[in-house]
């Protein structure tokens, strides 16, 4: 065919890597195959912050990363984000760390003291439990809390959730009952897929706090 356009070169997505609690060590230590590759010039920046983000604070769930990337001037989108977390972590699809993002060659499960404080709980807020205001959400109507929106996630729970169900990392949690219950908690001699390094009572009670 005549021309002198470029040929279109045509690159399989690269998945970020994806870990599970009874997985055996050792954690991912390096990015998957190809993931460098697909950052483009423009989103190096992003891979350098995020690098910096993960350097201070090794577990990441995407709201509390992506507050403190538009506090440095990024407006992401889930392209580029998706690219940056590939090159610079690994994926938890369970346990106590179920939705966050580690830091490569970090392995919750063996840091006793610093990972509890970053476990997440998931929080199901009974408003949301009854049908006729989970449809009514969907359908755009008020139902009887002005809370009810499309607003994006507080990772502080300055407000209530937005959704039936919202991951929240401990550290980000704004309460300061909650963060005596962690503060005074008598951590596990081994970390559990159901309640990580916290005794079920501590995580019990925090969830009792949030009610």
């Amino acid at each position: 065919m005549a021309g002198t356009a470029e040929a279109q070169v045509i690159r399989s997505w690269v998945q970020v890597h994806v870990v599970r609690f009874q997985k055996e060590p050792p954690v991912p230590t390096s990015p998957p195959e190809g993931a460098e590759e697909q950052v483009r010039d423009d989103e190096v920046r992003l891979v350098s912050s995020m690098r910096e983000l993960f350097a201070e604070r090794p577990l990441w769930i995407r709201a509390p990363i992506e507050e403190r990337l538009q506090e440095r001037g990024f407006n992401t989108n889930v392209t580029s984000m998706q690219k940056a977390f590939q090159c610079v972590s690994y994926l938890w699809s369970d346990g106590p760390w179920r939705g966050c993002y580690s830091r490569l060659g970090y392995d919750p499960r063996k840091e006793r003291t610093e990972a509890g404080r970053m476990q997440v709980i998931d929080f199901r807020d009974r408003f949301f439990r009854q049908q006729r205001v989970y449809f009514a959400a969907r359908q755009g109507r008020a139902a009887n809390r002005s809370q009810v929106s499309s607003d994006a996630a507080d990772c502080h729970f300055r407000r209530p959730p937005t959704n039936r169900s919202q991951l929240y990392q401990f550290v980000d949690v704004e309460d300061e009952v909650v963060q005596h219950i962690l503060d005074t908690a008598e951590l596990l001699p081994q970390a559990s897929e159901r309640s990580g390094w916290l005794p079920q009572p501590a995580l019990d009670a925090s969830a009792s706090e949030w009610q």
